[in-house]
């Protein structure tokens, strides 16, 4: 009742060399997946769509694909790792996702596309750290969103990108990545203080990179 829980009570589980990990679909097709590690999944490491769900302390590691992918509504991800993912390490889409908290942040790492890449509406990414990533450290397309004490360093591209409406930013990082900082646009955006950019070295493009600009506008200190 209320869906399936996966939860590694003894020690942590592996699940290892599958074609996905964890894959479940449905409004009530998962509650929890606690406590997990899925190793050298072909395609996914966790797959998820459903409604208010919890995801804590898993790590995917070699994923063919995604490392997480999680959509539905109402969900939550936090004090999870995806290392060396073929595309994104974490895919979030759907409504209302709180992806970390407070001395439970994700990370995203050495992956082959985007580090964290959010779609949808309503999320809440926190302490999100993105290291490493061929293309951007976290972009964001959608509305409603606020990331608030995220990190994204040493990525290919940009660290914190993308577009959209009602997108509050607060206390982010961007520093070191080959393009450029925090940079994002759209309508109704909201610097809330504390956000900030430097070592980023605009290659790649004429002008010089953009160390933090949020609709074109400089960070706020």
């Amino acid at each position: 009742p209320g869906g399936a829980r996966v939860v590694s009570s003894g020690g942590r589980a592996a699940i290892e060399g599958f074609r996905d990990g964890i894959a479940a679909r449905g409004g009530r097709s998962v509650a929890r997946v606690e406590n997990v590690d899925v190793r050298a999944p072909k395609r996914d490491g966790l797959r998820l769509h459903g409604g208010g769900y919890e995801v804590s302390s898993v790590v995917v590691q070699d994923a063919g694909r995604d490392g997480i992918t999680l959509g539905g509504r109402d969900f939550r991800c936090h004090g999870s790792r995806a290392s060396r993912s073929g595309r994104f390490g974490f895919q979030i889409d759907g409504r209302n996702a709180i992806v970390g908290r407070p001395l439970a942040g994700n990370v995203a790492e050495d992956g082959g596309n985007d580090g964290f890449h959010l779609m949808g509406s309503g999320h809440r990414l926190a302490v999100a750290e993105s290291r490493r990533n061929r293309r951007d450290g976290i972009t964001v397309r959608g509305s409603g969103f606020e990331l608030t004490a995220c990190t994204a360093t040493g990525n290919g591209i940009d660290g914190i990108s993308g577009e959209g409406g009602d997108l509050g930013f607060f206390n982010n990082r961007a520093d070191d990545n080959g393009r450029n900082g925090l940079v994002v646009s759209g309508v109704r955006l909201v610097d809330g203080g504390g956000n900030a950019g430097s070592g980023n070295r605009g290659e790649g493009q004429q002008r010089p990179a953009i160390q933090c600009a949020i609709d074109g506008t400089p960070c706020k200190p």
